[in-house]
Parts: structure tokens; C-alpha cells; sequence
């Protein structure tokens, strides 16, 4: 008997602790959580501080520009053609060289003598060499020019896609926002009607439950909105681009859209990269011929005159001379120079003829991208009215009681959906009509 009580106190004195902690825990299990206040899920602080906003695309593009590699390189590229055209309008092909002799010595039985030896040389240029380096150098220049073109209207492009993914990145944040702002005022609607006895208590944990898993959707948006703008500032660098409030309607008329889908291949003839390819393949074809009037060495013209006087200076011997190299076999690799410079120009018809195929195809693509997103556009502002009126009938119906919170919630998150997908398709229409602008070649 002894040994049972002394468990039984041993064991009392254990749980007691746990006991009296699971008796002052039940009441706050039992109390609903408090609604939050709506807006409660504040932003916190900018991933990038007070950054200065720059309005318009052409300025982004000029940012973007100033911190892209690939412009560095094409702008060197574009100086190094410049000197090329320069050294092609030379007179000689190198450089004409020099040479100054002296010579003197003692000869046994007759005077000293002294001789003096100045020579001139100079590479001359061949037969239709200097014409076909000039027409050369040109090209190449107009080529680096087409490349610089092309390239900015490519980073145009990446600017563009990546102010539109922080636009759409935006929108899904606030939307996200608005829809947990509601359903925290309809949640406290609810908690008060259940404390009125009106409604069931598990209609308050719904809207718990409803509020919860939209303040995570809310979080998820905000994170890629954090992820957009992280993208956007490696490509443009430390600013905030102005974004707009309200996609603009104005865009291509379907007429416009009609004549475009009949006439690709003209509507890309004067597009920057379908430039770029043409003056590519001119520029190989030139240096095609470069390399076939250089087939042999420069022939090299000397001019050279002595000088021979004895040590007495009292005669002097003067000649003049005058001298023409000329190399009697072709240089070494002349055939697999040819052959490089012709395979050149293959990849560069090849090049010039997929670039084609390839902005028609694009250019078609745009056109029926804008065309099909007008028409969800139209569609989803016929949905998004009809869950609207749908959404009214039943918040009418709640509120008299012929309704379910649960049939509300399903009406008000229908609507959220389509208010949603509204402002998006307007934000795709925008898109796509942009795209169709780059597509046609259009620079900022």
C-alpha cells in the first residue's frame, strides 16, 4: 500500500506541470483567431532603396546599351573598319622602307675610299588589288554599322520582355492584394454575424482557412515581383522603369493586320538583322576578291643612289639606280585562302536566306499573336461581366440567408479570377503589339 501511494505521488508530481499548461492553453485553442486588418501583409522594404524612375523605352535602351559587352565589341568593331577604309586609300600596300650605307677603307698602293648608299623601296599595289580593298573596307564598315543597328533593336527587345514580365509581375502582386483586402472585410462580417448567432462558427474558420492560404498567394507574387525586378536591374542597372497604369488601346488596326499577313516578305525587306545578313554577305564577297587580287607578293619598286669618293675628295663618283621586284609564283596557301574566303561567302548566302525565312515566320507569328489575344480580350471582358452579375446575385443571397458563405466565397473568388485574367489579357494585348512592332523592325 505504501509502495502504490508513493507511485501514485511520484507520477502527480510528473504531470501535474503538463496538466495545468494544457488547462490555461484550452481557451486560447478554442478563441478564433482575429481577423487581420486589411493591407496587413505590408511590402516591407524595397529590395533596391529609392531608385529614379526613367519613362520611355529609348532611354532604358540607351542604359542597357551602356552596360551590354556585345555593343562594346560592335563599336570597336565599327572603329577597326573605319581604319581599314583609311589604309586601303593609302598609296602603297606597306610601308616603303629606307636604307642608308656607309662604307670606307684603306686600299694598298692607291688613295682611301668612301662610299655613301641611300635606298628606297616600296610595295606597289597589284592589278584591281586597291580597288577590291577599298570596296572591301567599305563594306565591312556598312557591315559593322547594320550590326550595331541590329543589335539595338535586339536589346530593344530584351528591355521590352523584361518591362513587361515586372508589368505582369506588378499586377499579380496587387491583384493578389486587393483579393486578401476583401476577404479580410467580408471576414469580419463574418465573425460578426457568428458572434450574432447568425452564422455557424465553422463559416468562420472557412474564412480563416480563405484568407490564409490568399495572404500565401499574396507572398508568392511578391517574390516574383522581387525576381522580376532583380532581372531587370542586371540588364538596364539601378533604375525604376515608369510603368503604365492602363495598357493603351490604341494599336495596328485589323486592316493594317491583313495587309501585313499578305505582304511578309516585303514587310521584312528593311528589317535591321535582314540588313546586318545582306551586308555580311557583300562584305564576304568583296574580300572574296581581296584575296584573289592577292594572289602574288606586292611587286616592289627601289630607287637607290652612290656616292664613291677618295680620300683626298679629289674625285667623286655618283650613280643612281633604280630597281623593280617582281615574285614569279603565287604565295603559299593561295588555294586554301580561297577556298575560306568562298565557304565564307556560302554561309553568309545561307545565313541571309534563314534570317529571311526567319523574320517572315516571326512576322506572321506577331501578327496572329495580336490577333488571337484581341479576341481573349473580348471574351474575357464577356466573362468577367457575367461573374460580376453572378457575384451581386449572390452576395444579395448571403445576405438574406438563402445562400452559403461557402457558395459566396466560390462567387467572389469566380470574379476575382476573371478580373484578373481581364487586366491581363489587356497587359498581353499590349504585349503583342509591341512584339509585332519589333518584328516589323521598328527602333525605339
Amino acid at each position: 500500500m505504501f509502495l502504490t501511494s508513493h507511485a501514485g505521488r511520484h507520477v502527480w508530481r510528473r504531470l501535474a506541470p503538463g496538466l495545468l499548461a494544457l488547462a490555461l492553453m484550452a481557451p486560447c485553442v478554442a478563441q478564433t483567431a482575429a481577423p487581420a486588418s486589411p493591407s496587413s501583409l505590408s511590402p516591407g522594404p524595397v529590395a533596391h532603396g529609392d531608385l529614379p524612375t526613367v519613362s520611355g523605352l529609348p532611354a532604358l535602351v540607351d542604359l542597357a546599351w551602356a552596360r551590354s559587352p556585345q555593343a562594346r565589341q560592335l563599336e570597336g568593331d565599327l572603329a577597326s573598319a573605319s581604319g581599314l577604309s583609311d589604309n586601303a586609300r593609302a598609296w602603297f600596300p606597306g610601308s616603303p622602307t629606307l636604307s642608308l650605307g656607309q662604307r670606307s677603307g684603306e686600299r694598298p698602293g692607291q688613295r682611301d675610299l668612301s662610299e655613301q648608299d641611300i635606298a628606297l623601296s616600296a610595295p606597289l599595289w597589284a592589278v584591281g588589288q586597291r580597288s577590291a580593298l577599298a570596296l572591301s573596307a567599305d563594306l565591312q564598315q556598312q557591315a559593322a554599322q547594320a550590326a550595331l543597328a541590329a543589335w539595338r533593336l535586339a536589346l530593344a527587345q530584351q528591355v521590352q520582355e523584361h518591362v513587361d514580365a515586372l508589368t505582369m509581375a506588378q499586377l499579380t502582386a496587387t491583384q493578389a492584394q486587393a483579393r486578401v483586402d476583401a476577404l479580410i472585410t467580408l471576414e469580419r462580417d463574418v465573425q460578426r454575424r457568428v458572434a450574432a448567432g447568425d452564422l455557424a462558427r465553422t463559416d468562420a474558420l472557412l474564412m480563416r482557412q480563405e484568407v490564409l492560404s490568399t495572404q500565401g498567394e499574396v507572398r508568392q507574387a511578391r517574390l516574383a515581383l522581387i525576381e522580376a525586378e532583380h532581372r531587370f536591374h542586371v540588364l538596364v542597372g539601378e533604375v525604376r522603369p515608369e510603368l503604365p497604369s492602363m495598357p493603351p488601346s490604341s494599336g495596328t488596326a485589323d486592316a493594317e493586320l491583313t495587309r501585313l499577313m499578305q505582304s511578309l516578305h516585303e514587310a521584312v525587306d528593311q528589317h535591321p538583322r535582314l540588313l546586318a545578313a545582306r551586308t555580311a554577305l557583300a562584305q564576304q564577297q568583296a574580300r572574296h576578291q581581296v584575296v584573289q587580287a592577292s594572289g602574288r607578293s606586292p611587286l616592289e619598286l627601289g630607287l637607290s643612289h652612290r656616292r664613291e669618293r677618295d680620300a683626298d675628295a679629289s674625285r667623286t663618283n655618283t650613280s643612281w639606280g633604280v630597281s623593280l621586284r617582281v615574285p614569279l609564283f603565287q604565295e603559299p596557301g593561295q588555294a586554301r585562302q580561297l577556298i575560306a574566303a568562298q565557304t565564307e561567302v556560302d554561309v553568309a548566302q545561307t545565313e541571309l536566306r534563314r534570317t529571311h525565312d526567319i523574320l517572315e515566320n516571326d512576322l506572321r507569328e506577331a501578327i496572329q499573336s495580336l490577333q488571337h489575344q484581341r479576341a481573349l480580350l473580348a471574351e474575357a471582358r464577356e466573362a468577367q461581366d457575367a461573374a460580376r452579375q453572378r457575384a451581386d446575385l449572390i452576395r444579395t443571397s448571403h445576405r438574406l440567408g438563402e445562400s452559403s458563405l461557402a457558395d459566396r466565397l466560390r462567387a467572389e473568388q469566380a470574379l476575382h479570377n476573371m478580373d484578373s485574367l481581364l487586366a491581363q489579357r489587356q497587359a498581353l494585348v499590349t504585349q503583342a503589339q509591341a512584339r509585332l512592332h519589333f518584328a516589323q523592325g521598328v527602333q525605339p
